[in-house]
């Protein structure tokens, strides 16, 4: 187990009044495009760290391209918001693991780069040092990209990423189970009075997973009030995986052990 503590990131608005910025559904998806950029053949290491190299009219259309459009200013602002936001990660014991920005670095070559459209601006980003580590270690996993950018919901964005790197056992007897309060802790969701309030939010989400055939359906388990039995205490998610999800994990578990066995059989050599 691990705990996280996140900074925002301090950025001076256009009225000249700074404001403190979290990360939330815009920069993910910068993130992701920019990840999504880096594996079509303009990944980078800058001093032996993962990176990658675009224009802002790249990531402008890439992210217009997956059904979100920004301005130029606002993939500006998002990158500030990544390369601001200090994230401090401790282990059980409460000692520090790592500390860094979710950008570690990002440049362009000019002051003026960044008033400009962004047409032609050449910019870089260096990802997190663990987006390296997992990539040295071989636990990046392959998932769709495409439906992740597709979802319009947050909900079904996060949760289909969790099921893409955990659920390595995926098959169509085999349910991936999770707890509507874990989802609530780990994707950062506001807690309401009502548990039903957070289920109708959750439902909405399973339902769109339903729609793009990531789940063949789902069932909820009420998990009730040991004191009080009328009262729901959680909520047991038993979501059922679309053969498209199954094949998908099948072909990212073929092609991570395809992957070590190259690796392995380099280092031999």
């Amino acid at each position: 187990s691990y705990r996280v503590r996140i900074a925002p990131a301090r950025l001076k608005d256009s009225d000249g009044i700074s404001r403190d910025y979290f990360p939330g559904k815009r920069e993910e998806l910068v993130e992701d495009a920019l990840r999504k950029i880096a594996t079509a053949g303009q990944g980078i290491f800058l001093d032996n760290e993962a990176g990658v190299t675009f224009t802002l009219y790249q990531l402008q259309q890439e992210l217009k391209r997956t059904g979100h459009s920004y301005s130029i200013t606002q993939i500006k602002e998002a990158l500030m918001v990544c390369v601001g936001t200090n994230l401090q990660l401790t282990d059980t014991s409460g000692q520090a693991v790592l500390a860094s920005s979710i950008f570690d670095t990002i440049g362009l070559q000019t002051r003026e780069d960044w008033e400009g459209q962004g047409e032609k601006t050449k910019a870089f980003v260096k990802f997190n040092a663990l987006v390296t580590r997992s990539i040295r270690n071989r636990s990046f996993r392959q998932f769709n990209y495409e439906i992740s950018m597709g979802y319009s919901n947050v909900i079904s964005r996060q949760l289909h990423k969790r099921m893409s790197h955990h659920f390595l056992q995926a098959s169509l007897s085999n349910p991936f189970t999770i707890k509507l309060s874990t989802v609530i802790r780990d994707f950062g969701l506001t807690a309401y009075a009502k548990i039903s309030h957070n289920l109708r939010d959750i439902e909405v989400a399973l339902k769109e997973m339903v729609q793009k055939n990531v789940l063949l359906k789902y069932n909820l388990e009420k998990i009730h009030d040991t004191s009080r039995r009328n009262k729901i205490a959680d909520v047991r998610l038993i979501l059922y995986p679309h053969p498209h999800f199954v094949s998908a994990v099948i072909e990212a578990n073929k092609k991570q052990q395809e992957i070590k066995f190259i690796t392995n059989s380099l280092s031999d050599s």
